[in-house]
């Protein structure tokens, strides 16, 4: 399985491409992504061929540069130009490249903040049943030490394969916090049991369980985040009965966009 770099050849793509290759490992394929527009107005003067050559001379270049600055093979990169926006990539599409990860890079916060393909990263984290990692342009990649594991409780083994977390984050201490919601001051009968099976899973591992309490979820993760001074999110994104969660889209889609350190969305997809 490759992992994809969404890119822009801005320098905000080119940290995510960084930052994913030093995260992952430099033996790994790799499969670089660039979305161009085509002008149906013709006011570029520019054809669909004219932009997808330019498109690939510039995955060229930034697969040089990568092969260059890690002592990479060329054969490591897949270069791929799709006409379209980045919400054109779909489950068909990622499964046609054999991908099983999306890296894309954001640039701010602010709604006139615009991220690759003019669309915001919290909307490729929740609209994609696939692991996505969103890096913040001004993360820079150092040895993972401590990772926020922020869930709910509900079905976190069912969703996840905890054997590729961990290969992701090996070394690190785990935080996992939960915060209560809506007034609540306990786990359910059902929540309870997944905690317990999560601390089997993780027994091995140095791992950290809390909990907080504040109904704005993701502003309590970016507090945590600071104040733990975490350098990265995990979060499992629910694509059914999210009402009932509360890790659902808009929480995910927030911390996606507003997180200082990067967010890894987790959806199962991992084999």
């Amino acid at each position: 399985m490759r992992t994809i770099i969404l890119t822009d050849f801005s320098s905000c793509a080119r940290n995510a491409a960084e930052y994913a290759i030093q995260l992952l490992g430099k033996d790994k394929q790799f499969i670089l992504l660039n979305t161009f527009k085509v002008d149906i107005l013709g006011n570029s003067g520019l054809s669909y061929e004219d932009l997808r050559q330019h498109s690939q001379d510039s995955l060229k270049r930034e697969r040089d540069r990568l092969c260059k600055q890690f002592g990479m093979y060329e054969n490591q990169f897949r270069l791929e130009s799709i006409e379209g926006r980045v919400n054109f990539l779909n489950e068909r599409l990622l499964d046609e490249l054999e991908a099983n990860l999306v890296v894309m890079g954001t640039e701010g916060v602010s709604e006139e903040e615009k991220y690759i393909g003019s669309t915001h990263a919290g909307e490729v984290v929740t609209r994609l049943k696939r692991n996505v990692l969103v890096i913040p342009s001004n993360a820079r990649f150092g040895r993972l030490e401590k990772v926020l594991l922020a869930t709910d409780f509900q079905e976190v083994n069912n969703k996840v394969d905890l054997d590729a977390y961990l290969s992701m984050v090996q070394g690190t201490k785990t935080h996992i916090l939960y915060i209560y919601p809506n007034g609540e001051t306990e786990l359910s009968e059902h929540q309870a049991a997944e905690k317990s099976l999560l601390e089997q899973a993780l027994r091995n591992e140095a791992v950290i369980f809390e909990e907080r309490r504040n109904h704005k979820i993701d502003e309590e993760v970016r507090k945590y985040v600071r104040d733990h001074q975490m350098e990265m999110v995990v979060v499992i994104p629910k694509h059914n009965n999210f009402f009932d969660r509360i890790f659902h889209f808009s929480v995910t889609r927030k911390l996606a966009q507003t997180s200082p350190v990067p967010v890894l969305a987790l959806h199962g997809k991992t084999e």
